[in-house]
């Protein structure tokens, strides 16, 4: 919830962050986890329907 107590939609079919952004949805930078994965030699998984899994 924002300060104000409203609440900001998940980004359901967007596809830009810019759109995330300019309309307020809520977005979690998965960046760090993504880096760290990658480092410890792990595979990070971006599609878990993808083939092969």
């Amino acid at each position: 919830m924002q300060m104000d107590g409203t609440r900001r939609r998940l980004p359901i079919g967007i596809q830009t962050f810019r759109t995330i952004r300019e309309e307020g949805c809520y977005y979690a930078d998965k960046t760090a986890q993504i880096l760290e994965a990658r480092r410890g030699g792990g595979r990070a998984r971006g599609n878990p329907r993808g083939p092969g899994w």
